[in-house]
């Protein structure tokens, strides 16, 4: 039977396709690449034209601070010293030898130092030295203090001061700025005593323009900027930086150099900058993007050419290995077509030695096991017929037996449940007996426990009673100390008593020596004034002595008659206490002869519990005997219905394997049937 499918794309279109995937990979891989060269490119131009600048800036430094050098030499030359000092200020001869020597001096310098243009040393109401030597006129000294490049030199002090142009001079000169790039300018003070001036040293612009022609790139704009803004291009290049604002940005910038992107003129610029030492100059460069960009082109050019030649290669290659795939598809597919159609006779063979040469001659060999299959299918179908017949013939005999060995076990499963019922009756006696006896030993256990809690309270009152016979004995010994302790209190009340006594015998005498006192000092008159007042005091004091002395003897006679009363309280408490004392030994004898009845009482508890124990493991024994027949019983009845349930299913997979028979036989004959379709 031929099976319809919808026809996809081809092998060769997949495998083109596969190709062209892994050509756009190849081109998204040669771009990528290709930026990632250009970025380092375009990173190492920015660090080498850093790193130049930085270099020709320290070198050009190096050259100011040479002109810087020369000028101090001027200044400090021993003829500029001679010729402006006061000392030989009417030497004329002396004065003129030193103005020939300094001209030379001076000629020699701009003629052999090529970074100087010109040199002049102005002073104060004094002749002017020039390289250039012109008619100075008198009030030349104040027009150049006057002027602006004349107010920042000497403003600045003892420091040296950068200038682009110094248009006052030019004028006096007729100088252009065509002829020098830069100028250093410095105060005299310090060098030249009591004079006043400056000293002017041009630096040569050919120099510099030449460092800027040796530092510039093709396509390039490169100037050297000096802090009053001029502006000094390599040959070719004119655009002004000075009034931008990444030049401005660069004048506040810490670092020494550096370089960004910026917009200039609608276009993408590499700006570069160096400042130069302490002379607030700069080296500004502006290149386009795209300039820097095209040190990268070749690179792009040649995996363009890679990537175009490898995508025409990988086509052709592609396109003839789909060919030769295809036909060797299509060849195995025309095999296996006749295979499925049941000729089995047809060979699948390829000349291919890769691994669809190997899938064609597994395909052939599948055919041929194919072939070998069907042909032992036949044989085997014939004796399967034979097979069902003889089967059929035993599965009758077996039905007849299972159905008597069923009946059987329905017999013995009935059995099984009677005794089952019987052992379950007289499991449910023994249960009932066994709560009896629960109730029994739950009795005794409770009796058990009064038994101990009674026996705990009559220890616990037993102990009381001794604790409070204990307290009793010590209230009597405390009652008898009392007493003797009230007998000594009485004889000391009866001593106070004496005491009193002797007291106001001593206060009635001594109130008769200050009567008698009081007589004498009336005989002596005005000299017995003095002992008359003693004489009363005494009479006083002996008087409130027998006062006191009176209330003291009230209150120990009271005290001596509270003592007496408390005395007989004392000894009726004391026989109280006895009385008390006799009573507990009574009742500690009583409790004594009850805590001897409770223990023997305990003993025949205790052999009522182990009798009512020993009938409860009789009774666990009983029951444990009786659910063991009844499990048994149980489970014989379970395993008996198993059986019987197993005989069952024999029974019905007996007929269920009659009817696989009749169904099997008829299975072969179609088999047979089937095969008959193929080819061998």
């Amino acid at each position: 039977m031929k099976h319809s499918r919808k026809k996809g794309f081809g092998v060769r279109v997949k495998m083109t396709c596969v190709f062209l995937l892994l050509i756009a990979m190849m081109i998204w891989m040669g771009i990528l690449n290709y930026t990632r060269a250009r970025d380092a490119i375009v990173k190492t131009y920015v660090n080498d034209k850093e790193q130049t600048f930085m270099a020709t800036g320290n070198y050009m430094e190096v050259i100011f601070e040479n002109v810087a050098t020369q000028a101090v030499r001027i200044m400090t030359d021993d003829n500029v010293t001679r010729f402006y000092s006061p000392v030989y200020a009417s030497d004329k001869k002396v004065r003129l030898g030193a103005k020939k020597n300094i001209d030379s001096t001076i000629v020699s310098i701009v003629n052999t130092d090529k970074y100087i243009n010109g040199i002049m040393l102005i002073v104060k109401n004094d002749t002017v030295l020039t390289s250039n030597p012109v008619q100075i006129a008198s009030t030349f000294y104040d027009d150049f203090v006057a002027s602006k490049e004349g107010q920042k030199i000497l403003n600045a002090g003892n420091t040296t001061s950068w200038i682009g142009t110094h248009p006052f001079i030019d004028s006096v000169l007729s100088t252009t700025t065509n002829s020098y790039g830069l100028s250093m300018g410095r105060s005299l003070n310090g060098f030249i005593s009591d004079k006043e001036g400056a000293i002017i040293v041009d630096v040569n612009k050919s120099v510099i323009v030449d460092l800027l022609n040796e530092l510039t790139d093709k396509s390039e704009s490169m100037a050297f900027i000096t802090d009053d803004g001029r502006e000094i291009f390599s040959d070719g290049a004119n655009e002004s930086m000075v009034d931008t604002t990444f030049y401005q940005k660069s004048l506040t910038a810490e670092s020494k150099s550096g370089s960004e992107y910026v917009t200039f003129n609608g276009a993408k610029y590499l700006y570069t900058y160096c400042k130069i030492g302490e002379t607030n100059t700069m080296l500004s460069s502006l290149i386009e993007q795209s300039v820097i960009y095209q040190s990268a082109d070749g690179i792009k050019q040649n995996t363009v050419m890679m990537i175009i030649s490898t995508s025409i290669l990988a086509l052709i290659i592609a396109s003839i290995y789909a060919s030769n795939l295809s036909k060797a598809i299509k060849k195995a597919v025309l095999g296996i077509s006749k295979v499925a159609e049941g000729d089995l006779t047809y060979s699948i063979n390829t000349r291919r030695k890769d691994e669809f040469g190997t899938l064609t001659e597994n395909l052939d060999h599948m055919r041929h096991n194919m072939k070998k299959l069907i042909t032992n299918t036949s044989i085997v179908s014939l004796e399967v017929k034979d097979s069902t017949i003889e089967v059929s013939k035993s599965s009758e005999v077996i039905t007849s037996s299972m159905a008597a060995i069923s009946s059987a076990v329905g017999e013995i499963e009935q059995g099984m449940v009677e005794q089952a019922d019987a052992a379950n009756s007289c499991l449910n006696q023994m249960n009932t007996l066994s709560d009896s006896i629960n109730e029994v030993t739950e009795s005794t256990e409770t009796m058990v426990s009064l038994e101990k809690h009674t026996n705990n309270i009559i220890e616990s009152s037993n102990e009381a009673l001794q604790e409070l016979y204990e307290k009793a004995q010590g209230t009597s010994d405390i009652t008898a100390k009392i007493v003797l302790d009230m007998d000594a209190l009485s004889m000391q009340s009866g001593s106070i008593t004496q005491i009193i006594d002797t007291i106001e015998d001593i206060s009635e005498q001594s109130n008769l020596l200050s009567l008698n006192a009081s007589i004498e000092a009336a005989r002596a008159g005005v000299f017995g004034k003095g002992f008359a007042v003693v004489a009363h005091e005494i009479a006083k004091l002996a008087g409130q002595s027998l006062e006191a002395a009176g209330e003291v003897k009230v209150i120990a006679e009271g005290i001596s008659k509270q003592t007496k009363e408390t005395s007989k309280n004392v000894l009726i408490a004391k026989e109280t206490v006895s009385e008390q004392t006799i009573a507990l030994n009574k009742t500690m004898e009583g409790y004594n002869d009850i805590s001897t009845q409770m223990k023997e009482l305990m003993k025949q508890i205790e052999k009522i519990k182990e009798e009512v124990y020993a009938i409860e493991n009789i009774k666990n024994d009983t029951l444990a005997a009786i659910s063991n027949i009844s499990a048994v019983s149980q489970q014989t009845a379970a395993a008996t219905r198993e059986v019987s349930d197993k005989t069952d299913y024999e029974f019905e997979s007996v007929e269920n394997l009659n009817k696989i028979i009749i169904t099997l036989e008829e299975k072969a004959k179609n088999l047979e049937k089937e095969i008959g379709v193929f080819k061998i």
